[in-house]
């Protein structure tokens, strides 16, 4: 991430998972990079990752479940 935010967001989860709180994540449009990002550090505090993907569902499917 080389964004302001981004890079804030990185170092909150960061000093998250020094502390071992848990944490979710919710970000809309991330890429891949991103993700990698996300799973470095997960990696080096030993947290397990999910990831939830809605690639496969239509907008239209989005907005009626979003209801």
């Amino acid at each position: 991430m080389t964004s302001r935010c981004g890079r804030f967001c990185l170092q909150t989860l960061e000093e998250r998972m020094k502390r071992g709180c848990f944490t979710v994540v919710d970000a809309t449009n991330i890429r891949g990079r991103d993700i990698t990002a996300y799973k470095k550090l997960a990696n080096e505090y030993k947290y397990r990752v999910y990831v939830v993907d809605f690639t496969d569902i239509t907008i239209e499917e989005a907005k009626k479940r979003n209801l």
